[in-house]
């Protein structure tokens, strides 16, 4: 697979592609497909782990008036086997 872009950590240039960083293109497309509904108004999708067995971890700003709880279950059922619910956190 091609790099998908170049990284540069600490002086030094690194290539890094869509395989590194597991369902992203999903991840990001129901995330922004959520945002311009409505229901949520931000969010932030970083990676932990070690090269090769990264795992997404999800901050969601709802939208002002939308319970916490609503939000957490709605985002939780459209990551379902995507990001575990361990991993998605809802902010305010």
């Amino acid at each position: 697979m091609k790099p998908n872009g170049t990284l540069i950590v600490n002086g030094r240039e690194n290539q890094w592609s869509a395989a590194m960083y597991p369902n992203q293109a999903e991840i990001f497309e129901r995330l922004e497909v959520t945002k311009k509904y409505g229901l949520v108004s931000d969010y932030l999708v970083s990676w932990t782990g070690r090269r090769g067995l990264l795992s997404a971890k999800v901050t969601v700003w709802g939208r002002d008036g939308t319970p916490e709880d609503v939000v957490q279950h709605y985002i939780g059922q459209l990551l379902k086997g995507l990001v575990t619910d361990r991993q998605i956190t809802i902010a305010n």
